[in-house]
């Protein structure tokens, strides 16, 4: 199951009462801790992480305290009283003591003394022995106790709709994978190996310094950085697709000259860019400052892209519920009633969440 279906899973486990546990079994870097964060986002619950390779069973336990010659144990403040969501990372690899403390949580909802809300819901995540070499096999009657999933990489779209756009993953980064998808996720090149390798995790670390990155006139120092975060197969591939950005226009001289570039890796850039500034207005306040540039974007876009419906769906779909559609339609209702014309175009222009 991929990832946006394991998503609704959890999303909709959490919603029940007194749900029972998941558990995502997968390769690292994968976003299987991404979707569990977006889901108590959405659902406005707690998420409670606990890394259980680096936790001691102590810590689920809590505090001994003398009461008049009994032992109490104090909450931990890793077990919400409330209704949460717990995250139990890294369950395969945890030693046969930490699972243990972490077994009664999953069964029971409670360790020792101290028990969840009824209605909490637990999701767990780990590795199969094949992903990783500390990763242990789960005794079946533990397996039999949770929902088993088996989580699989997103596709390049999930991704970018679902993570990448939303997140201000850098549009470079954005642009590359959308051209080379191949180099989103990459099997690691061994159990114990050193080399770095591509997932979406790593592509989300490289985005947070590549502008800083590319600043630099040092090529060596630009090209280890980048394969320092995604592995020497995709950091080479992206090095060179970065040249494309040179023939690039910016959204000036696009709105200006009204021309697709010919290089089709400048296209996937220059697409990635459009779509950036469009989110940008997003911000009521820049769209009533800025409504003639609004316009005329929007009217570069439509005479470039009119002929290219794919390129023109893939921009609105990454529009949506970022409120930016419905300015569409308040500032260039003319040009709105031209996309209407289009049969295909429809389905997106007239859902009810742009509208």
């Amino acid at each position: 199951m991929r990832i946006r279906q394991i998503k609704e899973l959890i999303k909709i486990r959490a919603e029940q009462s007194d749900p029972d546990a998941i558990m995502m079994i997968g390769p690292g870097g994968i976003g299987k801790s991404a979707i569990v964060e977006q889901v108590g986002q959405e659902l406005g619950l707690l998420v409670q992480k606990i890394n259980l390779q680096h936790f001691y069973p102590e810590q689920l336990i809590g505090l001994p305290k003398d009461r008049e010659g009994w032992v109490k144990w104090l909450r931990p403040s890793v077990l919400p009283e409330e209704r949460c969501i717990v995250f139990l990372d890294e369950l395969t690899n945890a030693s046969a003591l930490k699972q243990n403390a972490a077994m009664q949580l999953i069964y029971e909802k409670q360790v020792g003394d101290h028990r969840l809300h009824p209605d909490s819901l637990i999701v767990c995540a780990g590795n199969s022995p094949d992903d990783n070499l500390l990763a242990k096999a789960l005794p079946s009657l533990v397996v039999n106790r949770m929902t088993m999933i088996k989580a699989e990489p997103p596709t390049i779209d999930e991704w970018l709709t679902d993570f990448a756009i939303p997140n201000d993953i850098d549009p470079l980064i954005r642009a590359f994978l959308k051209a080379r998808p191949q180099y989103l996720f990459q099997q690691p090149p061994g159990p114990t190996s050193e080399q770095q390798f591509a997932t979406p995790r790593a592509w989300e670390r490289l985005s947070k310094t590549l502008g800083v990155i590319l600043k630099s006139d040092d090529v060596d120092f630009r090209q280890s950085a980048i394969i320092g975060d995604v592995g020497p197969e995709a950091g080479a591939a992206f090095a060179m697709f970065i040249t494309a950005k040179m023939e690039v226009p910016t959204i000036d001289e696009f709105i200006e000259k009204r021309k697709m570039p010919e290089n089709p890796d400048a296209l996937f850039i220059l697409v990635e860019d459009l779509i950036t500034e469009l989110r940008s207005f997003s911000d009521r306040k820049k769209t009533e400052q800025n409504a003639d540039r609004f316009r005329a974007l929007w009217e570069a876009i439509w005479e470039v892209f009119k002929d290219e419906l794919e390129v023109f769906r893939y921009i609105i779909t990454n529009l949506l519920n970022t409120g930016v559609l419905p300015k569409l339609y308040h500032y260039c209702s003319d040009l709105i009633q031209q996309m209407l014309k289009n049969d295909d175009l429809l389905d997106i222009l007239v859902a009810p969440s742009n509208t």
